[in-house]
């Protein structure tokens, strides 16, 4: 059993290359592979922000 660690992606509308990277990483995950821990930042948001950030949903449902 092997486990994966990502950290500090800060996902946003203005970086689409990194969010591509995420979505190629969970479309080809390891079979081997049993636990993600994200670590860090996931989104480039802050609490406090009063509008959602784009593409957030597109991801949760992924």
């Amino acid at each position: 059993m092997s486990l994966l660690l990502i950290s500090d992606l800060h996902l946003q509308p203005t970086r689409p290359d990194i969010s591509s990277g995420l979505y190629r990483l969970l479309q080809n995950f390891p079979t081997d592979c049993r636990q993600l821990y994200i670590l860090g930042d996931l989104f480039e948001y802050w609490i406090g922000d009063d509008a959602p950030l784009p593409g957030s949903d597109q991801l949760a449902e992924s």
